[in-house]
């Protein structure tokens, strides 16, 4: 059974996506740099893909 992706992962999803930097997502959730990585790394780990391209502090949607 699959497990339910939690709605704070989504929130930072949209935050970082629309913002394009993890820093300013923690800042627009009011959560950590910390807490936006780990959802982040969360639901990738469950979509069992990188959703971001990182380079250097920036971060791009990926792709694929």
């Amino acid at each position: 059974m699959r497990k339910l992706v939690p709605l704070k992962s989504i929130y930072a999803f949209v935050a970082v996506a629309e913002s394009g930097s993890m820093t300013e997502a923690a800042q627009l959730l009011s959560v950590s740099h910390s807490a936006i990585s780990q959802a982040i790394k969360s639901l990738e780990s469950q979509v069992n893909k990188p959703l971001f391209d990182r380079i250097g502090r920036h971060v791009y949607l990926n792709t694929e």
